[in-house]
C-alpha cells in the first residue's frame, strides 16, 4: 500500500481484499494460490493422544491459527458452522514455526494448520488429523488463502516490467503443474524440509489471472463475503473490481 514493494508474492488474499476496499486503486491481484479437494492446503490437528475427534468437541480449549486478522477470521467462519464462537474457543496465534511446538507441548489443543506444518506434525508423529481441508470444507471451494500481488501504480507506470515479471510466474505455474516431482526438488533450497517430506508435502493449486473462471471468482468472493459478516469491513469487498488485467 506505500508502494515500499511493487509485487508481493503468496501475499493474504483476505488482507489484500480488506486493504484494497479501505483504500481503493492500489492494489490488483494477478495469482491466487490455494487448495481445493485435491490439492490439500490446511487441516485441524490435535496430540495424538487426545480425545478430541471433531470441532465440536473443541468448546473450552484452545486453538492455534496463524497470526493475523485473516486466519482469526476463517477460524471464526469455521467454528460458527459448528455452533460455536470465540468466546467457546480460545484462538491463539502462532508463528508457523511454533506451531508444532505448541501443540507438543499442550499450550495448545488444536491446531488449524496450512502446509508444509500438517505434513511435519503428522511426520514427527507429534499429532494426528481430525479435519481435512477444513477451509474447503467451510469457507470456500477452492480455498484461495495466498494471492499474488502489484502495485496498480507500478503497473501502470512500468506496464512492459509488469507483464515480464508475470509472464515468469505464469510459465513457473505452467512448469510445477506438469512436473509436480521436478518442481519439489526446489523446496530444499529454500525451507528446512528434509526429502522426505519434501515428498510428501502437497503442491499448492495455482492461477493467473488470465485463467481465472467463473467458479475461482465466486470462491475468493464468498471467502471475503466472511469479512463483511465478522464486521472486519464495513460493506461487501468486491473481488471483481480488483482483479489485474493488463495496462493498454
Amino acid at each position: 500500500m506505500a508502494g515500499q514493494v511493487d509485487f508481493s508474492i503468496d501475499a493474504a488474499t483476505g488482507i489484500t481484499g480488506i486493504a484494497e476496499t479501505k483504500n481503493p486503486d492500489h492494489l490488483r491481484v494477478f495469482m491466487l494460490t490455494g487448495g481445493d479437494d485435491k490439492s490439500i492446503n490446511d487441516a485441524v490437528l490435535v496430540k495424538n493422544d487426545s480425545d478430541i475427534n471433531s470441532l465440536q468437541e473443541l468448546k473450552g480449549k484452545k486453538l492455534g491459527i496463524l497470526s493475523g486478522i485473516q486466519w482469526r477470521t476463517i477460524a471464526q467462519g469455521i467454528l460458527a458452522q459448528n455452533n460455536l464462537t470465540t468466546s467457546d474457543v480460545t484462538l491463539v496465534e502462532l508463528a508457523p514455526t511454533l506451531q508444532g511446538q505448541a501443540l507438543a507441548t499442550g499450550q495448545i489443543d488444536a491446531l488449524l494448520g496450512v502446509e508444509p506444518v500438517p505434513t511435519i506434525i503428522k511426520a514427527n508423529n507429534i499429532g494426528k488429523e481430525i479435519v481435512h481441508t477444513p477451509t474447503v470444507q467451510y469457507i470456500a471451494n477452492p480455498f484461495y488463502g495466498g494471492a499474488g500481488v502489484v502495485g496498480l501504480q507500478f503497473a501502470k507506470q512500468n506496464p512492459n516490467t509488469t507483464a515480464k515479471v508475470i509472464a515468469i510466474f505464469n510459465r513457473a505455474i505452467k512448469e510445477i503443474n506438469q512436473d509436480p516431482s521436478s518442481a519439489r526438488v526446489h523446496l530444499k533450497n529454500y525451507t528446512p524440509l528434509t526429502d522426505n517430506l519434501i515428498s510428501q508435502v502437497p503442491i499448492s493449486l495455482f492461477k493467473m489471472s488470465s485463467d481465472f473462471t467463473t467458479s475461482d471468482i465466486s470462491a475468493v468472493q464468498k471467502f471475503y463475503d466472511v469479512f463483511s459478516t465478522y464486521k472486519v469491513v464495513e460493506g461487501r469487498i468486491d473481488f471483481q473490481k480488483f482483479i489485474y488485467s493488463p495496462v493498454k
